[in-house]
């Protein structure tokens, strides 16, 4: 059995609006905004911290993929054979650049060398 850490990264921004088909989100104090299919998403209450828990799907795709110029890292990522184009990081999430498949989580903020 595979571990939920594993196929699951924990999203750190907000919902902007969910349908019976996709979920839009927002990250990067908004900077950045994406949609992404319904059975990629998972959502819970915490309520200890009376908050919500948001988890993408490993191997999901960023769709619709929103960057605005507000979003500028120094920092850009790096390739990798699974990411030839680099990687950018936000919210918690890594994310190929050019597929926009998310690959895992992240700490920091980067972006995608020709954003």
């Amino acid at each position: 059995m595979t571990d939920f850490r594993e196929e699951w990264v924990r999203f750190t921004g907000r919902i902007l609006e969910i349908t019976l088909s996709f979920v839009r989100l927002a990250a990067a104090k908004d900077a950045i905004k994406f949609r992404v299919d319904a059975p990629d998403f998972v959502v819970g209450n915490d309520r200890l911290n009376k908050g919500e828990f948001i988890f993408l799907r490993v191997g999901t795709i960023l769709r619709d993929l929103d960057i605005s110029s507000e979003f500028r890292p120094s920092r850009t990522g790096d390739k990798t054979e699974r990411c030839p184009k680099g990687t950018r990081c936000f919210n918690n999430t890594q994310s190929c650049c050019g597929s926009n498949e998310v690959i895992g989580d992240c700490n920091g903020e980067w972006r995608c060398p020709d954003e």
